[in-house]
């Protein structure tokens, strides 16, 4: 497979998101056109590196009572209803994955960040559609939820969750974002809220 990058169009004028086209050749040595999404004003698709465009945060809250986890249940307009998920935020140019992770969780929960656990490398969720990218930070937080500094434009429910209600809310049949049920999946096979040893920073 071979991507053109010289082909690249930009089909839409956007403030943040727009709809890119470009050429590929396949296999058996057809080209064919490809339309997809991107936040990038220039983005270029190829085997370089990936610059992460978001942070995902997966909060774990110290409690006098133990660890909680800190959930979101935010409205989405394309989906017209509410979504499990877990805090996130756009990387600013230059911005480290902690700054961004502290502001996010501070304006989405109200919650202080104490300590990153662990950092993914980036990943991608939607590749057919996007070229979106997140790293997932394991955090440590304190504090109260209260997401008094939200965009205007969200509507966010913090959820603190121990285990058994981590449990229950799994297993039923609210929608879930892709990366949000599988943490939740890894919990439960860990048996408590908390980060496998292998992925902890040393």
């Amino acid at each position: 497979m071979q991507v053109f990058t010289d082909t690249l169009k930009k089909l839409t004028d956007l403030r943040w998101l727009n709809l890119f086209e470009i050429e590929f050749q396949h296999e058996k040595g057809g080209r064919s056109q490809w339309e997809f999404v991107s936040r990038k004003p220039h983005p270029s698709p190829g085997p370089a590196p990936i610059e992460p465009d978001a942070v995902f945060i997966v909060p774990i809250l110290k409690t006098p009572q133990g660890s909680r986890l800190a959930a979101v249940r935010e409205f989405r307009v394309p989906l017209g209803d509410y979504e499990i998920s877990f805090p996130a935020g756009l990387k600013e140019p230059g911005e480290t994955v902690e700054t961004t992770a502290r502001r996010e969780l501070a304006e989405e929960t109200g919650l202080m960040l104490t300590r990153v656990l662990a950092v993914s490398p980036p990943v991608v969720s939607t590749a057919g559609l996007s070229d979106e990218s997140a790293v997932i930070a394991f955090v440590e937080c304190t504090g109260e939820p209260a997401p008094a500094g939200a965009d205007h434009s969200e509507e966010i429910e913090v959820l603190v969750l121990e285990y058994e209600a981590m449990l229950a809310l799994r297993r039923s049949s609210a929608k879930f974002s892709a990366k949000a049920w599988c943490l939740l999946l890894m919990f439960e096979a860990l048996g408590e809220i908390a980060l496998p040893e292998q992925l902890r920073r040393p």
